[in-house]
């Protein structure tokens, strides 16, 4: 299952359908949400995180334990997220160390309280015939990826 990693101004809950809970506590709060296993990004085709609520943007970084690799930001709207190696359908991305192990949620918009992401499931799709993983629950909803990015202006990362 999905557990804990890293976190500040945020909170984390696992909760009994296996969907991880993470609230925002201030402005810029972020959680690390840690992987059973690492996975080698050169061996992923995408990884897709599917989303139960959310009640604001959120920012996504995928990580080799404390190493920042990939950036997907303003994240709104859909009920699951699909990102590339490339960084094509996200920020620039540094994909020199090849091992993800956790995927870092990060508060995206104006803070207020209360606001947060429930995450169904996080799954990585493996190139040619690896078999994909899933962490978490299987999504309830059907995903969509209709976000509209028009007027959107992207929160950076210091």
């Amino acid at each position: 299952s999905l557990t804990a990693g890293w976190g500040q101004n945020a909170t984390y809950e696992l909760n009994a359908d296996n969907r991880a809970e993470v609230g925002f506590t201030a402005s810029g709060g972020q959680q690390r949400v840690m992987l059973p296993e690492s996975f080698d990004i050169d061996s992923c085709e995408s990884i897709t995180v599917n989303i139960k609520s959310q009640t604001e943007p959120f920012n996504f970084q995928t990580y080799n334990g404390s190493t920042e690799l990939g950036k997907y930001y303003y994240n709104t709207g859909n009920t699951s997220y699909t990102f590339t190696k490339d960084g094509s359908n996200g920020g620039a991305s540094d994909y020199s160390m090849t091992e993800v192990d956790s995927v870092n949620f990060q508060q995206g918009g104006t803070y207020a309280e209360g606001h947060g992401v429930v995450v169904e499931s996080i799954v990585v799709k493996m190139i040619g015939d690896g078999e994909n993983k899933v962490y978490g629950t299987e999504p309830t909803d059907t995903p969509s990826d209709d976000t509209d990015t028009t007027n959107h202006t992207p929160t950076t990362v210091d």
